[in-house]
């Protein structure tokens, strides 16, 4: 199931940007920079719930690519991911 959620990207090597939609197995971000299809990045993903904050640490692979509003959109299949609570 993917949601459509838009919240901060922060990209390993200091870039940022925004999720489009996020599911359990790829995230669909816009960045600004060059990616090709292929390509892997390693990214966080902060969500605020109800009683705690947690942190998404993903390494994805580059399965899609499309011009966005603000830079590239990325489509990401998920390789590695892990959660750690942040409070």
């Amino acid at each position: 199931m993917r949601e459509r959620i838009t919240l901060p990207v922060l990209l390993a090597g200091g870039g940022a940007g925004w999720t489009r939609d996020l599911s359990s197995s790829g995230i669909f971000l816009e960045a600004h920079g060059h990616w090709e299809v292929g390509d892997r990045i390693e990214l966080s993903v902060e969500l605020e719930l109800e009683t705690r904050k947690i942190r998404l640490d993903c390494e994805g692979e580059v399965v899609r690519v499309e011009a966005g509003a603000e830079g590239q959109g990325i489509g990401l299949r998920m390789l590695q991911s892990g959660l750690l609570e942040l409070r």
